[in-house]
């Protein structure tokens, strides 16, 4: 993965600039698929961004029986820069607009809704600023504080 990643954080980095979205995102795409373009998760999520099939045609990526914009590195970072963008306008937060890239939206609303995501967020802020590959600690740490924070009273 190392010789990926200076292929393609130089691409990432000149695409989510461009966007106003923070470089460091560009760590999404690490977590989501190990910057294989290749990649599809157990539901169908394609590319290295991991964009399902509604998402993507949403995003305008072109996916049809000959050609799969979801593992094009390029337009695919495109989309989810727009992607990005549109979940920072819904919560105001990188943490959580990370947090709703991977899970989706509706399911960090359902889990913990807005308020309660931002307190137990606020706990991994600090880690997160020292390093920015240790926003995989908060993305590996949310289906566990979803199990926790609702078996809490």
């Amino acid at each position: 993965m190392l010789g990926l990643k200076e292929y393609y954080f130089p691409i990432f980095e000149q695409i989510l600039d461009s966007y106003q979205i923070p470089t460091e995102l560009k760590y999404l795409a690490v977590i989501e698929s190990a910057l294989n373009p290749r990649a599809v998760s157990r539901v169908g999520a394609t590319g290295m961004w991991q964009f399902m099939y509604g998402t993507g045609k949403f995003y305008n990526l072109n996916v049809n029986t000959f050609i799969d914009e979801r593992r094009d590195p390029i337009a695919a970072t495109h989309a989810a820069a727009r992607f990005l963008k549109d979940l920072y306008r819904i919560y105001d937060d990188w943490i959580l607009v990370i947090a709703a890239y991977n899970c989706g939206p509706g399911n960090v609303n359902k889990a913990f809704g807005v308020q309660e995501v931002k307190r137990i967020i606020g706990i991994f802020i600090i880690i997160c600023q020292e390093k920015p590959e240790d926003m995989c600690l908060l993305l590996l740490q949310l289906p566990m504080l979803s199990i926790s924070t609702k078996t809490t009273i």
